[in-house]
């Protein structure tokens, strides 16, 4: 453990000590937090957790809430988008289990979309394909 001189009574003390335990000064070279750091790093912590909890609406922010629903909506295109591609390179191969898979992410890129009509189009595919 580093000493250092108190600027006091000139007494060995811990670097890391508040305060000198002979004569009571602070140690103003201590390499601990003090109180008021440690209130403050908390309370930016808490209003952070309930920023994103919702804050006082009571409601969880969510990415879509964020981003907007355009913006959801062009992010939910693009991983139909692919989706699909990935689903034609592996019909491309001729892998079975590839192509099942593959009609899977589809299916679901369609379910988180929310487009209830191609999901179940897909997920019929999806069950011919694989058999289950």
């Amino acid at each position: 453990m580093a000493m250092i001189s108190c600027t006091a009574c000139n007494a060995q003390i811990a670097k890391a000590a508040p305060a000198c335990p002979h004569c009571g000064q602070p140690n103003k070279k201590s390499e601990h937090l003090s109180g008021g750091t440690v209130f403050f790093v908390l309370l930016v912590a808490g209003l952070g957790i309930w920023w994103m909890s919702g804050g006082s609406s009571g409601e969880p922010r969510s990415v879509a809430g964020t981003l907007g629903a355009p913006a959801m909506a062009d992010i939910n295109r693009q991983v139909i988008n692919d989706a699909l591609e990935q689903y034609r390179i592996a019909e491309r191969s001729g892998d079975k289990n590839q192509i099942c898979v593959q009609a899977g992410f589809v299916a679901a890129a369609y379910m988180q979309a929310k487009d209830e009509a191609n999901f179940r189009t897909w997920n019929d595919r999806k069950t011919k394909i694989c058999g289950f």
